[in-house]
């Protein structure tokens, strides 16, 4: 395993313990992300009130210049964050799917805040090992969910609408 020492705190550690930056020859940043979220940690702190304030209206101002790219973004964070998946990994298993739903083969026809387009099919994925199992309208995640994933109760509803 690769070790690199940070330059901040001077102990050595491995490669994962470092961002990774092209630029640099070994592709990662000087410093361990725990000293990088210190400096970043104590910049933030050194900031006044007004100087928070500015910042923050410099971002909502972006957004409000570039929507499409904020959603962007906000969506490709959030694959990640809460998915471990990409963009790319999400438009593959659309199109595996058929652009359905993986449990009632229909699209999904929920309606987003504004109303302006229809919302794209959620991840579902097992909350116990975070496994993506594929791409559910609202409907089904929905009811999923109110059913706490668990099939004898999913049976046991089928078996009383079937009576």
């Amino acid at each position: 395993m690769a070790e690199k020492k940070c330059t901040k705190c001077g102990d050595v550690k491995p490669l994962e313990e470092f961002h990774r930056k092209q630029s640099r020859k070994d592709g990662r940043t000087s410093i361990c992300k725990a000293c990088q979220r210190d400096v970043t940690q104590a910049y933030y702190n050194g900031l006044t009130a007004e100087q928070r304030t500015a910042r923050n209206a410099g971002r909502k101002q972006w957004i409000a210049n570039n929507p499409a790219k904020a959603r962007a973004i906000y969506r490709r964070a959030k694959l990640h964050k809460k998915y471990g998946i990409s963009v790319g990994q999400y438009d593959k298993l659309l199109v595996a799917q058929h652009g359905v739903c993986a449990i009632c083969n229909r699209p999904e026809t929920l309606k987003t805040a504004a109303g302006d387009a229809v919302c794209r099919l959620a991840v579902d994925h097992d909350h116990a090992t975070g496994t993506v199992r594929g791409l559910l309208c609202n409907a089904c995640n929905a009811a999923l969910g109110f059913a706490d994933d668990d099939p004898t109760r999913l049976r046991a509803l089928a078996a009383y609408l079937e009576r």
